[in-house]
């Protein structure tokens, strides 16, 4: 049987970025099965916490980027992001916002549809980010 290849640099990125979500999102254990991860703690500084954690989500855009990700799932990723990080500011209620929304995991779960169906995780994008975009062009 021949050896198994090495990850190519994209796997291997893909690979640490899938411990970072769960560090991040549900590396926590709470009573009644619910998890949180380190996002849910830092998060508690009030300000900071929430635009360092922030900071740190990006690396799943490069991820993205790396393995070749088509703008409209970078778009969503991001948007998770920006979602996490804006309401997670809030003092409190951003908080448990922070807790149930998982940003990481989101993205990582979107990334990973992509990487198993490109073109249907790219259409579903590409329409989401359209209807957001209409959305945000009625509130404005």
């Amino acid at each position: 049987m021949p050896p198994t290849p090495p990850p190519t640099e994209g796997e291997a990125h893909l690979a640490r970025y899938r411990d970072f979500a769960w560090l991040m999102d549900e590396s926590i254990r709470l009573p009644f099965g619910f998890r949180v991860g380190l996002d849910s703690i830092v998060g508690l500084v009030p300000g900071a916490g929430d635009v360092v954690l922030g900071t740190m989500g990006t690396y799943a855009l490069f991820v993205a980027y790396r393995l070749g990700a088509p703008g409209t799932v970078l778009a969503r990723m991001l948007g998770n992001l920006g979602v996490d990080t804006i309401l997670g500011a809030i003092p409190l209620v951003g908080d448990l916002f922070d807790a149930g929304f998982k940003a990481n995991t989101r993205n990582k779960r979107l990334l990973e549809a992509w990487l198993a169906e490109p073109h249907r995780t790219t259409t579903r994008s590409r329409w989401l980010f359209l209807a957001a975009l209409a959305a945000l062009a009625l509130i404005v």
